[in-house]
């Protein structure tokens, strides 16, 4: 069975100069998009990681599936990781990313949280993890080329991606979605080009050419 997460419906949290996401690829009306430069600026110049390698983590897939949901339990862990009970208390409301129940898309372009979080690598070496919330695919208000364009530079910016959906065996929309990821993975290859890792529902992995499992 799955488990009942209705009582942490709060999806929207209030910042007082506090860690929080940050807009930094906006979809605009006309569907073009704009880069916001001196947010990203702010977050990745900053005195504490400036001079840090950065592994992004990202979450994409179709709307209303839980990307959101999903990018604050990570959260969560990255502000708890060296506590054994990470999660918390069960009816500890669940912020960060803005989420919510329904069939409206919450996350349009690509959000970033603005804390970054310094981890040791097994060679003691610091890197800073930035944790990215995408728009998702398929949603009533986006054409085609916006979600492309949206998962596609998710996955150009990201070490690793997961990619969520649910409800299998996977329907028609999916199955586009998982046509983009192996055909970027194809042409990364044919390219001699890196590609990250991505993750599929959270259970099949895809490891491109050249990586490695650990």
């Amino acid at each position: 069975l799955c488990p009942d997460f209705s009582h942490l419906l709060t999806g929207h949290p209030t910042y007082n100069n506090k860690p929080g996401p940050v807009q930094v690829l906006i979809v605009k009306d006309d569907h073009s998009f704009e880069l916001d430069e001196a947010a990203l600026n702010r977050i990745l110049l900053s005195e504490a990681v400036r001079d840090k390698e950065v592994v992004a983590v990202s979450v994409a897939g179709a709307f209303r599936k839980g990307k959101s949901f999903l990018m604050d339990f990570m959260l969560r862990y990255m502000y708890n990781k060296e506590t054994i009970d990470w999660l918390g208390d069960y009816n500890e409301p669940l912020t960060g990313f803005s989420w919510r129940g329904g069939s409206e898309r919450e996350t349009t372009g690509i959000q970033i949280w603005s804390e970054l979080f310094l981890v040791d690598k097994p060679d003691g070496k610091k890197v800073a993890v930035l944790l990215m919330d995408t728009q998702g695919t398929f949603d009533s208000q986006s054409t085609l080329r916006d979600s492309a364009t949206v998962f596609a530079l998710s996955t150009m910016i990201s070490s690793i991606q997961v990619v969520r959906y649910r409800n299998p065996p996977l329907d028609i929309k999916n199955n586009c979605l998982l046509y983009w990821i192996a055909r970027g993975v194809h042409k990364g290859r044919q390219a001699g080009a890196w590609a990250p890792p991505i993750i599929i529902g959270g259970t099949e992995l895809i490891w491109p050419q050249g990586c490695r499992r650990s």
